[in-house]
């Protein structure tokens, strides 16, 4: 099992974050009290495909890899190489 090199506490996953585009709906609702408040409808979500995706330890945090395939090879074979921006 892996080991986070930082935190040295043994992982089976790494958390991910990633960029996205979030589109709504975005309208008022007129309350009973005469006041228009937002609304917004979630439509859809959408990944930015810019590669800044980052993978980090889920027990410290520490981001350890900015690459996908690292990430994979790291959880496969347990083995850990510098991140790489």
């Amino acid at each position: 099992m892996p080991k986070c090199p930082k935190c040295k506490k043994e992982i089976t996953s790494l958390t991910a974050h990633s960029s996205v585009i979030e589109t709504y709906d975005f309208n008022l609702i007129k309350r009973e009290d005469g006041e228009y408040m937002a609304n917004w409808d979630h439509i859809d979500t959408n990944p930015v495909d810019n590669n800044d995706d980052d993978f980090c330890c889920p027990e410290c945090g520490e981001i350890l890899f900015y690459d996908q395939e690292k990430a994979k090879e790291f959880l496969i074979q347990g083995s850990w190489e510098e991140k790489v921006c």
